[in-house]
C-alpha cells in the first residue's frame, strides 16, 4: 500500500503567515521555509543546533527516534559544538482535522525555545490531530517548525503487513527536517536537477524526499535515506 503522505506548504502561505506576527514574535524563526538551509547545514554563523520536542500526552517518541533523527543531523550538518534534544509534554484542547493556521496558533502557545547566539533552534511538534488535508502526516511550515499528526501516524502502524510506529515517526520528522534544510531546491540549490513535479521532492522513487511514503513492511525495512542528488545539495550548501 503506497500512500501520499506528505505536504509541502506553499511559499506564499509561509510568507503570509510570517508577515501577521507581532513584534514580540523572535526575529529570527518564523520566517520561510527553507530560507535558514544553510545556517542549519553549516557552521558559519551557527556552532549548535537545539531540537525542541513538544509533544501531546501519549506522544513522546520514543529514544530511538530521536537517537535515530540526532544521528541523521550529525550525519548531514556541522554542527561542532553538538546537537541538543529538549523534549516537554504539553496539553491543550485542538479540533481535528487541524488546518494550517491552527497549527501556527498552536506553536506559538507552546514554542520556548528559539535560535540565539551561536545556536540553531528546531522545533518538532506532535499533536493528537490529524490536518485538514486527507492522508497528510506532517508538515514544514517555516524556517525552524514541523508538526508531526499523531492521531493520523498511529492509525496505520501494528497492523499486518505494515511498518511500525517508530519506522513511520522517523521517516516523517527526517523527510520534514529535508524541507527545512532547503529540499529539493527551496533553499539548498540543486546541482543536477532532480525536482519532481510534486512540489519540492525529488524525482527518486527510492530516496526520503521523495512525495511519496511507502507503510508496507515489517521491522526490518529499511528507513528511506536521501540519495546522492539531494545530498550533494546540502553539501553544496554548507553540509557535510
Amino acid at each position: 500500500m503506497r500512500l501520499k503522505q506528505w505536504v509541502s506548504v506553499l511559499g506564499l502561505i509561509v510568507v503570509f503567515a510570517a508577515s501577521c506576527q507581532k513584534e514580540d514574535l523572535p526575529v529570527y524563526d518564523y520566517r520561510k521555509l527553507g530560507i535558514s538551509a544553510r545556517d542549519i547545514l553549516s557552521a558559519d554563523a551557527y556552532t549548535s543546533l537545539e531540537l525542541e520536542v513538544n509533544y501531546m500526552p501519549g506522544y513522546l517518541p520514543d529514544d530511538a527516534v530521536i537517537t535515530h533523527v540526532r544521528n541523521y543531523l550529525i550525519e548531514l550538518t556541522n554542527k561542532p559544538v553538538g546537537i541538543t534534544y529538549v523534549p516537554a509534554q504539553f496539553s491543550r484542547t485542538v479540533n481535528s482535522p487541524m488546518a494550517l493556521q491552527d497549527v501556527v496558533n498552536l506553536e506559538k502557545s507552546v514554542r520556548t525555545r528559539f535560535t540565539r547566539s551561536q545556536t540553531m533552534a528546531i522545533h518538532i511538534m506532535i499533536v493528537d490531530a490529524e490536518y485538514s488535508t486527507a492522508d497528510v502526516l506532517g508538515i514544514s511550515y517555516w524556517n525552524t517548525s514541523m508538526c508531526v499528526f499523531g492521531k493520523a501516524v498511529t492509525k496505520l502502524p501494528g497492523r499486518n503487513g505494515l511498518i511500525s510506529k517508530n519506522q513511520l515517526m522517523i521517516t516523517l520528522i527526517e523527510h520534514e527536517m529535508g524541507h527545512i534544510l532547503g529540499l529539493v531546491d527551496q533553499g539548498s540549490t540543486m546541482v543536477t536537477p532532480h525536482k519532481s513535479n510534486n512540489g519540492s521532492h525529488c524525482n527518486n522513487n527510492s530516496c526520503l524526499m521523495y512525495h511519496i511514503i511507502e507503510t508496507t513492511g515489517n521491522s526490518s525495512t529499511p528507513i528511506p535515506t536521501l540519495d546522492a542528488n539531494c545530498r550533494a545539495d546540502l553539501r553544496a550548501n554548507g553540509g557535510k
